[in-house]
């Protein structure tokens, strides 16, 4: 008898210390999840995604925020985007990932790395 008492003292041993670290995981990711302030003014989140039928000015630099090379692209359309990850052509044709496919006015389309796109802005031009 004292081998089922043991027994069941460590399983529910077990399940307490699970709730326990349960309700602590929570109790952390609720603190993380606290909304952003700045100068401490609350900031709301909007909610709302991109609208892709609007057209935007993107400016991208050439792989990294600190780069000396920056251009903007005016007026484009985002059409989507191109590639895979699991895809057996990337590394074959240097590429990394996923490309991001925008249309200019003129129906030409530029592929860029999503990574390189340092800001959009919704741009005024119909």
């Amino acid at each position: 008898m004292e081998l089922v008492g043991y027994i069941t003292t460590v399983i529910v041993t077990i399940c307490l210390c699970g709730v326990a670290f349960g309700w602590l995981m929570h109790a952390l990711n609720r603190k993380q999840q606290q909304t952003p302030k700045i100068a401490g003014a609350t900031i709301p989140e909007i909610g709302e995604g991109l609208d892709i039928s609007k057209r935007f000015d993107i400016v991208y630099s050439a792989g990294d925020y600190a780069s000396q090379f920056s251009e903007r692209l005016h007026a484009v359309r985002i059409i989507g985007y191109v590639g895979r990850d699991d895809d057996d052509s990337i590394s074959k044709m240097y590429m990394r990932g996923r490309w991001l496919v925008v249309e200019f006015a003129d129906l030409r389309r530029a592929y860029l790395m999503p990574h390189s796109i340092v800001s959009l802005q919704e741009t005024t031009q119909a």
